[in-house]
C-alpha cells in the first residue's frame, strides 16, 4: 500500500473551508443545476424534519465529489438558519460507515483507502484541514453532516435528529 499525504495542501483546503463552511448570513445563495437522483430519500427527511422543528432550510449549493476526492459522495451545503452545513448521502451505511471511520477525532484530518488493482497497490490518502470555526460531524444512517461553528442551539438540533456528533470539537 502506498502513503501519501496531502499536508501541504492543508492552507488551500483550510481557506476553502473557511469561506465554504463558515457562517453564511451575509452571502449570496448560489445555485447549480441539481442532478436527478437529489435530493436522496435520507437527506429529505433529514431536511423534513429540521423544517418540522422551526428549523429554515435553503437549499444553498451541489458540490462535486472531485471537490472532496478523500470522501466517497457529493456534499450537498444547505443554509440552515443562515448557518452552512454539508450533507453528505451515500449509496450504503457501509460506505458512509468507512469515511466516518477516517475522520479524526478532532475533526481535523481525513484518511482514506483508495482500492488498488491487480498490479498497482491502494493508495492511503490523508489530508489535514485546519478549521476557523470548530467543525461537528455527525452519521446517521446512510448520512454524514457537517456543521462548522458555535450554534449551541443548532448543535443540539442536529445531535438531537442525528445523535451525538462523531468526531470535531
Amino acid at each position: 500500500m502506498v502513503r501519501r499525504s496531502l499536508n501541504g495542501g492543508a492552507i488551500l483546503l483550510a481557506f476553502f473551508c473557511a469561506q465554504a463552511c463558515g457562517n453564511s448570513r451575509d452571502r449570496a445563495t448560489t445555485l447549480v443545476e441539481i442532478p436527478a437522483d437529489f435530493p436522496g430519500p435520507e437527506t429529505r427527511a433529514f431536511v423534513t424534519t429540521l423544517q418540522q422543528r422551526g428549523a429554515r432550510v435553503a437549499l444553498s449549493e451541489v458540490v462535486p465529489r472531485s471537490t472532496y476526492p478523500y470522501l466517497r459522495t457529493r456534499a450537498v451545503k444547505y443554509f440552515v438558519d443562515g448557518e452552512t452545513i454539508d450533507v453528505r448521502e451515500y449509496s450504503s451505511e457501509g460506505l458512509a460507515s468507512a469515511d466516518a471511520s477516517g475522520i479524526s477525532p478532532d475533526g481535523g484530518s481525513f484518511r482514506t483507502n483508495a482500492p488498488g488493482s491487480a498490479t498497482e497497490p491502494g493508495i492511503e490518502l490523508e489530508v489535514t484541514t485546519e478549521w476557523v470555526l470548530d467543525p461537528h460531524y455527525y452519521r446517521s444512517g446512510r448520512l454524514i453532516v457537517l456543521y462548522a461553528g458555535k450554534n449551541a442551539s443548532l448543535i443540539s438540533l442536529f445531535t438531537s435528529i442525528l445523535g451525538p456528533q462523531i468526531a470535531g470539537r
